[in-house]
């Protein structure tokens, strides 16, 4: 025999030597193969267990390669076992941080011989939804009873939104109220809001305590767009209106309209009954993160005018903001107001 003869037929043994005496016992399959969801949802699949050996009984570990970044994986059931649990759900769980885009996911189930098998399912991922975070400030208001109550709601855009947001007051109490303007709305077109500029996203709701006795009220304010509502939370504190001997604080302008980089003036004038008091009053004010404010003396023993500066810092977007200004007795509050800044 040739030597060349001999070498060929030695490498054709040790190939058919090389191929398994046996096909894999079993397959998965997967439904759907494609699924299409917005960065920080969840996709849903279907992962079964195929035995093309009616025989076959072994578990068959399931594991997954390439999910996209910033996600993970998880299955209702793992292994499937034949008999018991043939069918799991697969779940892409992604993140706000997963990057727009299509990703190719692939699936082996390994039973406990070691064979393999694989497949490939197709997901694509979306930005997230546009939306917004309402919240309100201040947070905790108390006014005596017959003053307006003053908050200031705002909306926070993500992702690209700028729908128009529209705005209800949930306290069943809080009998008349008024939201400017509402709805809220910074870029929409000029149907949403006829009469206003529309320029950014806040709003005043102003609540008349006439009506309402004193306590504490749950100010829950709903703000929606389409489908989609988020709610913020303050509480209202309705003070016994003052009888004529009480100690007063009288601020003036309570509207102001500014532009960033300006310094505006309020007057606050504290006015003790009989023109002096036994205990010292003291005067606290409250602004946004980043304003300055300039105010002296803080304690009061006597009927006094403090002259209040307010610098707005020049970064201010365009909105409506509130400087809170309170007058305690110790750790007692006697009296509040609330001065509405508006930043052209």
């Amino acid at each position: 025999m040739p030597k060349s003869l001999y070498i060929f037929l030695l490498i054709f043994l040790l190939t058919l030597s090389l191929i398994p005496l046996s096909a894999v016992d079993f397959d998965i399959s997967i439904s759907p193969t494609y699924a299409k969801v917005r960065a920080g949802e969840t996709a849903s699949f279907t992962v079964s267990l195929i035995k093309l050996n009616p025989g076959f009984s072994n578990d068959v570990y399931l594991t997954v390669f390439y999910e996209p970044p910033y996600s993970s994986v998880s299955f209702l059931d793992n292994p499937l076992k034949p008999g018991v649990v043939e069918t799991t759900i697969m779940k892409v769980i992604t993140s706000e941080k997963t990057p727009p885009g299509t990703y190719t996911i692939t699936v082996r189930g390994r039973d406990t011989t070691g064979a393999s098998v694989y497949e490939e399912v197709t997901v694509e991922v979306l930005p997230p939804e546009p939306q917004f975070i309402l919240s309100i400030s201040p947070s905790r208001l108390s006014v005596y009873r017959g003053e307006r109550a003053n908050f200031t709601v705002y909306a926070t855009p993500t992702y690209g939104f700028t729908g128009p947001i529209y705005l209800k007051l949930i306290c069943p109490l809080c009998t008349s109220y008024v939201f400017t303007p509402n709805p809220m709305c910074p870029t929409c077109s000029p149907s949403y809001c006829p009469a206003l500029s529309c320029a950014y996203y806040s709003s005043t709701l102003s609540i008349d305590t006439s009506g309402m006795a004193p306590g504490d009220y749950s100010v829950v304010v709903e703000g929606c767009s389409g489908s989609s509502c988020y709610r913020a939370y303050a509480t209202l504190t309705v003070l016994e209106a003052p009888r004529p001997e009480n100690i007063n604080l009288i601020v003036y302008p309570l509207t102001l309209v500014v532009k960033p980089g300006d310094n505006v003036k309020v007057d606050v004038t504290v006015s003790i009954p009989g023109g002096k008091s036994p205990d010292p009053l003291t005067l606290r004010v409250y602004a946004p993160q980043g304003w300055y404010l300039s105010y002296y003396p803080t304690k009061f023993y006597e009927t006094s005018t403090v002259q209040l500066w307010i610098s707005v810092p020049t970064g201010t977007l365009q909105g409506t903001y509130n400087i809170g200004i309170e007058l305690y007795k110790g750790e007692t509050l006697l009296k509040s107001r609330s001065v509405v800044v508006i930043v052209k």
